[in-house]
């Protein structure tokens, strides 16, 4: 997933959703009926249990994993989400991601995610 991560991003914790907004360019995605607009992609994280933003440089030297293979990608047999502690808000369905921006990498543990993109 190509993308300049991100125009905005929007907590509601009250519901548990955790929502970023990017720009990606017509030619980057697939079904754009321009490619030479720029689109909203819509990234929506519910059933949020934990969220953290660390900046690139940082997160690369502490936190980078051998198998990365894109900008969003979850991480299996995550540390981050065995530490939580059981019997907690954490269930069986709770996964972790991490998005990796220009400038920063945007970890979350939720239940649910889905990924849609507005074409006006």
């Amino acid at each position: 997933m190509q993308g300049h991560f991100s125009n905005s991003v929007s907590l509601e914790p009250d519901i548990g959703r955790l929502e970023v907004v990017a720009s990606v360019c017509g030619e980057e995605a697939t079904n754009a009926p321009d490619s030479n607009k720029t689109y909203p992609l819509h990234i929506v994280f519910d059933g949020l249990l934990a969220f953290r933003f660390v900046e690139l440089d940082s997160w690369e030297s502490q936190y980078s994993f051998s198998d990365e293979g894109s900008n969003f990608d979850e991480v299996i047999g995550s540390e981050w989400l065995r530490s939580f502690i059981p019997g907690g808000k954490v269930r069986p369905d709770h996964r972790h991601f991490s998005l990796q921006t220009y400038d920063y990498v945007m970890d979350v543990i939720c239940a649910r995610y889905e990924i849609y993109m507005t074409i006006e």
